[in-house]
């Protein structure tokens, strides 16, 4: 991208110069290389989603950031699900950023997919009317995509206002955000998912819609399991074995001791499909719950490779 234009967005004002973001916009795309596009060309993508998103009258926030909340898993699903409305960009099919739409889909709230034009869909989405932008980034061409997701949001924003937005998963989960109206608990549901996802998630790393059986049998063989360390400060054998517990029941994840020294317990869990990806995200956020569903402060927890 060459021209300052693209890359100036306005703010609303009050008349008195003041700037009144009326509401939250999160933002979910990489934000480091991938397999087709460097770091730099996201910056600039991210640039100009943002101007978009300040033109249809809201507020851009990447949902990685917030300044209060120091665990960046737990600092990502809350903005997922606080925020009023969101614009996700599923170019490349980023494992993080699937993972992280996934969620946000189960929210039922506006949400609007965006892609570049050599991108791909994948079939569970297919039917979601996503807005396309020029990978090359043109300006012209980015100028109308500008114009057309603007129109798009506040579109999505003024149906959910007025109680007429239909969501991507329509009646499928009407009770998601009400767990009490239903036997199963809203953490196990938020977890439930999260397996489902992590689980096409792998596919996609494997590229499994692109091998063959036997390519795709010899790369999950070829995959090393991680051996990690959860460390727990300032707690007992009893927390620990819980938290062992706790993480066992993701599927892949094993305990293989509990050591105890000056006061902190280091549970070792053996990770078949490694620590990576949507596997770690999926980890991070069980941790998260437990100290949460313990009254745990959140740093006196941590995970590092054994």
């Amino acid at each position: 991208m060459s021209s300052k234009n693209l890359h100036d967005a306005p703010s609303q004002s009050t008349g008195k110069g003041a700037s009144v973001p009326s509401v939250k916009c999160g933002v979910i795309m990489p934000i480091s290389a991938t397999s087709n596009h460097s770091e730099q060309h996201w910056g600039e993508v991210q640039t100009l989603i943002h101007r978009a998103i300040r033109n249809a009258g809201f507020d851009p926030v990447n949902v990685w950031e917030n300044e209060v909340v120091d665990r960046i898993s737990e600092r990502i699903v809350g903005n997922i699900f606080s925020h009023d409305i969101a614009v996700a960009d599923i170019s490349d099919l980023n494992p993080n950023v699937m993972l992280e739409l996934g969620l946000r889909l189960s929210s039922k709230k506006p949400t609007v997919v965006v892609v570049d034009s050599i991108g791909s869909i994948p079939f569970d989405i297919r039917d979601f009317n996503a807005v396309i932008y020029p990978s090359d980034l043109t300006i012209i061409s980015m100028e109308s995509f500008i114009e057309k997701l603007s129109s798009v949001l506040k579109q999505k924003h003024a149906a959910f206002s007025a109680g007429n937005y239909t969501p991507f998963l329509g009646k499928v989960v009407v009770d998601v955000i009400e767990p009490e109206t239903r036997s199963v608990p809203k953490d196990d549901l938020i977890i439930s998912l999260l397996e489902e996802l992590r689980s096409r998630i792998s596919r996609i790393e494997r590229g499994s819609d692109l091998q063959s059986t036997h390519q795709r049998s010899d790369r999950v063989q070829s995959r090393n399991p991680d051996r990690i360390s959860v460390s727990i400060r300032d707690s007992s054998e009893d927390t620990a074995r819980s938290l062992a517990k706790f993480l066992m029941s993701i599927n892949g994840i094993d305990c293989i001791d509990i050591i105890e020294k000056d006061g902190r317990y280091n549970v070792i869990f053996l990770v078949r499909d490694g620590y990576t990806g949507s596997t770690a995200s999926l980890i991070e956020a069980r941790i998260a719950i437990f100290a949460r569903d313990r009254n745990l402060p959140i740093d006196s927890l941590g995970v590092s490779l054994a």
